[in-house]
């Protein structure tokens, strides 16, 4: 596909120079990415003022879950570095294994 005709959606004139809240990921997905007909996007992060970690975290996980190729433009330094931590979070999740394996001797469970 020509690079031309791969169609720009400003991320803040569909929510806000704000980006805080996780459910305006998800709406934003759902109204101009998922249902726009082209398989290549651009996602235009112009004039985008600020970003929080879960909208940032929602970003990207709405943008792995849909069948589309997208790809971020013209984005500010701030909202960039929050993108990276997030995508760190996602990356390295939450230990859930026990920091110890300790057994708890039979006695003691019949004392509690």
């Amino acid at each position: 596909m020509n690079m031309s005709n791969i169609p720009i959606i400003s991320i803040k004139d569909s929510i806000s120079p704000h980006l805080a809240i996780r459910k305006s990921v998800i709406s934003f997905f759902e109204k101009d990415i998922i249902h726009n007909p082209s398989y290549q996007l651009k996602i235009d992060f112009s004039e985008v003022k600020s970003i929080s970690h879960s909208f940032a975290n929602q970003y990207l996980l709405s943008k792995k879950d849909v069948n589309k190729e997208i790809n971020e433009i013209n984005m500010p330094s701030n909202v960039a570095e929050m993108i990276s931590l997030a995508q760190n979070a996602i990356d390295s999740p939450k230990r859930t294994e026990p920091i110890a394996d300790q057994e708890i001797p039979t006695e003691e469970l019949k004392q509690s």
